[in-house]
């Protein structure tokens, strides 16, 4: 039973340390980081995906226009996996946070650039490829903030924080560039937020079957150690 126990806690290790192996900007669950831009190295591949549409918040105090592309083969992805790549713009109201769902078992690494030089942003794509709309100078991510891209304790949820005080109506954002060791998608969510909050169905990362693997062996793991713990305690009593 000890066996098991070292097992599964090496592999819970190796799950939670993932993040953190070499890349510009790895954004590990619980943790927050600079934008680093990579502006030489935005962002290209062969496009997998390239999907828009509107949000509107539930209160109707917010509404816009959004765009998501997924991208592949990527040279700057330190995992190997998928790029996923957003803008969004504001039709009405301000935008506070920009957050994506669905990355809990994803390596991830981070960034946000302006589209002064990613047009066309991937080069391998078929023709005809859409370029990225202008940057808004209001629509950096907040300037007072050192660490404005954030993940979640559980490592789901990546948010990028903006400004909410010039992000207003007539806005375009940066465009946000999540890279993960995915080799597929699945689906998960876009929330735009400010007082009000906006959720629309976009593509996520598949998790990498190797993932999933640690993630349920180190769980199977506790659980056989804890059972060991109960059957010691009652053979003590």
């Amino acid at each position: 039973m000890r066996n098991w126990f070292v097992v599964s806690t090496a592999a819970l290790s190796l799950l939670v340390a993932a993040p953190l192996i070499g890349t510009a900007a790895p954004l590990a669950p619980g943790t927050s980081i600079p934008n680093d831009s990579i502006p030489a190295l935005a962002a290209a591949g062969t496009r997998v995906a390239d999907i828009s549409g509107t949000y509107t918040g539930v209160g109707g105090g917010i509404a816009g226009t959004w765009r998501e592309v997924v991208l592949s083969g990527d040279a700057a992805n330190p995992y190997g996996g998928l790029d996923f790549l957003f803008q969004i713009h504001s039709t009405m109201g301000a935008v506070g946070h920009a957050t994506m769902t669905g990355y809990a078992l994803s390596l991830v690494d981070a960034s946000a650039v302006a589209d002064t030089a990613q047009s066309p942003n991937n080069p391998s794509a078929p023709s005809p490829t859409t370029p990225w709309a202008p940057t808004s100078p209001s629509g950096v991510l907040n300037p007072t903030d050192p660490l404005p891209i954030a993940r979640s304790g559980d490592g789901n949820v990546v948010s990028f924080h903006y400004d909410d005080a010039v992000f207003t109506t007539g806005t375009t954002s940066v465009v946000m560039i999540i890279r993960t060791n995915a080799p597929t998608t699945t689906t998960g969510f876009l929330n735009v937020i400010d007082g009000d909050v906006a959720r629309v169905a976009v593509l996520a990362p598949s998790p990498e079957p190797t993932s999933l693997v640690l993630f349920a062996g180190s769980f199977l793991g506790l659980g056989a150690f804890a059972a060991w713990r109960r059957k010691r305690g009652q053979s003590h009593a």
